[in-house]
């Protein structure tokens, strides 16, 4: 067995079984962490696909920033959903239905077009070595999807200038402490001295 199959096999039992950690731990901070292990390994199989480009923005995005985010919230917050165990007994039927119906699709699709057309016996020719690379997803995104990437370039400036807007936005009916007011601010202007003679009882 070659090197590049080993390493393919291993990333994918740890990319399994970091997906089925996230929502089997009781702690939200290790579910988050085993979200960005699975992130980390599903971009080495990336990498070994020859999608290096991909691999880079999932560990770059995903891992760098978008998680990074999500465990600086969570520990801020100090959640913990597992106190409220009760409340998500009610969604158990729900989940279960849904496990099945998934379950038995991946079964249908296993039965009718891998094991049928017996595709795991075949070799897969790639054609082309530039699958992946930055150059030709720029070709594609600047031609055939450009319209698609204009619109979501002015979904993500109206979210950004949204975000700014509801961050500077103040109600008139709350006091706000300003620092920059608080340091201008002269014992001239905030103390009055007042001499006066001492009452004799």
């Amino acid at each position: 067995m070659e090197l590049k199959s080993i390493l393919f096999y291993i990333l994918s039992i740890i990319t399994i079984i970091s997906s089925l950690c996230i929502g089997i731990v009781k702690n939200v901070v290790h579910s988050a962490l085993f979200l960005m292990l699975s992130f980390f390994s599903s971009a080495g199989l990336w990498a070994l696909l020859n999608a290096e480009f991909l691999s880079l923005i999932l560990i770059l995005i995903y891992v760098g920033a978008i998680m990074i985010l999500f465990l600086f919230i969570i520990m801020m917050l100090d959640l913990n959903i597992y106190k409220n165990h009760k409340n998500l007994l009610k969604f158990l039927i729900l989940v279960v239905i849904l496990g099945f119906l998934m379950t038995f699709k991946i079964i249908k699709t296993l039965l009718n077009g891998f094991l049928v057309n017996n595709f795991c016996k075949k070799k897969i020719l790639i054609t082309s070595n530039t699958i992946g690379s930055i150059k030709e997803l720029g070709i594609l995104i600047y031609t055939k999807y450009i319209y698609i990437f204009e619109i979501a370039s002015v979904i993500l400036l109206a979210t950004t200038i949204s975000v700014t807007i509801l961050t500077l936005r103040s109600r008139k009916d709350r006091k706000y402490y300003s620092s920059s007011d608080a340091i201008k601010v002269q014992p001239s202007d905030r103390i009055r001295v007042i001499k006066m003679k001492s009452e004799n009882n």
